[in-house]
């Protein structure tokens, strides 16, 4: 009579172990796995792929690039932590520039994992390039250390990706930014990332914690803080909506480039108490049909802060119902000549609160009319 060796993945159904690949003992944080986990991918297109409790050692990437193909762990405690320089995880096909045909990869999902920078040279925890339909939940993406970051160029870099969605992801102590979603495909939707983000996490970043081009992202309860080089980036995007909580962000919260348009910031709370100059909205000149409605913004001991910062062109921009405290600073800056009674009344600032006034002039803060006492638009 012949036995059958019986597997982890017998086990757990169709879903595939990784542990299966590898020999037992093998997952110790200090042996290399990457060889095993890739064979265990690539000889199971469009499966789900567990990992199991432990910690994943890897000096080459993981790559993924077969539609339908699930990562999934047990949470923080399954860990994937990667050394030497190129990426942790690559969904997609892992090179940049053109070219790609992005509606090759699709459907598919990360989920339940920690991916973890071993040391400060890893270029990105995880990589995404021309991918769609990709769901990534209740992954953290985190460098070395608060003071020792990785990621050099992202945590989480989604290039040339469509139609994707991103619940309760974390990133962390990275060298530049946390996520950085751009280079839009072309031929769908004039280009449109198509992006939905709920309950995502950006802090300890040395540059930006979230930068964002492309169209229809909407990002709901993002928690964005400490982040040396500010918050949000919006460049080259169109339609964004933002709800969520910023705290001590560098020199800004949200700040919407020229030429972006169709950008809502509803709802939001906005501290800051250490960073000189802080903004809480930044809007450039060349911005358009900006709305920043109710939000809250206490900058009460934050040196030359300004709750809104609009500059001199920013076209379409609706203010309302937001409460502004900024101690002796701006509750609203706008540049030179540009705050006029005939802006404030196109602008739609009514119903906005600003208890130490409105300042317009020239951005250093010289000229222009300020309002020394406290002013509310009906």
């Amino acid at each position: 009579m012949s036995l059958t060796k019986v597997t982890y993945s017998m086990i757990q159904g169709s879903v595939v172990n990784v542990l299966d690949y590898m020999p037992p003992g093998h997952v110790t944080a200090t042996t290399d796995c990457s060889s095993y986990i890739n064979t265990a991918i690539s000889d199971n297109p469009g499966k789900t792929i567990y990992f199991p409790t432990g910690e994943y050692l890897i000096t080459s990437s993981i790559v993924s690039n077969v539609s339908g193909t699930n990562l999934v762990g047990d949470g923080v405690t399954s860990i994937i932590k990667k050394t030497g320089t190129t990426a942790a995880v690559i969904i997609g096909d892992g090179t940049s520039g053109g070219g790609f045909d992005y509606l090759g990869l699709y459907t598919g999902s990360i989920k339940s994992l920690l991916i973890k920078a071993g040391d400060i040279t890893v270029t990105r925890g995880l990589w995404m390039r021309g991918a769609r339909e990709i769901s990534i939940t209740d992954v953290t993406i985190e460098g070395l250390a608060v003071a020792t970051k990785s990621f050099p160029i992202a945590a989480l870099d989604m290039e040339e990706c469509w139609s994707n969605k991103l619940i309760n992801v974390t990133t962390k102590f990275a060298i530049t930014y946390g996520m950085w979603i751009h280079n839009k495909p072309a031929g769908i939707g004039g280009g449109s990332n198509a992006i939905a983000m709920l309950g995502c996490t950006a802090v300890h970043c040395d540059g930006r914690g979230i930068v964002y081009s492309g169209g229809g992202c909407q990002m709901h309860g993002v928690y964005v803080e400490r982040n040396i080089g500010g918050g949000i980036e919006l460049s080259s995007a169109q339609g964004v909506l933002i709800d969520g909580y910023f705290e001590e962000n560098g020199p800004f919260d949200v700040v919407v480039k020229t030429g972006v348009t169709g950008v809502s910031i509803l709802g939001s709370y906005h501290i800051n108490f250490n960073d000189i100059n802080n903004r809480g909205v930044w809007i450039e000149s060349g911005a358009t049909r900006v709305n920043v409605q109710n939000n809250t913004f206490n900058f009460a001991t934050s040196a030359g802060a300004s709750g809104v910062y609009m500059e001199a062109g920013a076209l379409e921009v609706s203010l309302g119902g937001n409460i502004v405290a900024v101690g002796s600073n701006h509750a609203l800056y706008s540049g030179a000549g540009y705050l006029t009674a005939s802006v404030l009344e196109s602008n739609a600032l009514k119903g906005s609160v600003f208890p130490l006034g409105i300042a317009g002039g020239s951005q250093s803060g010289s000229g222009g009319t300020y309002v020394e006492k406290p002013l509310q638009i009906n």
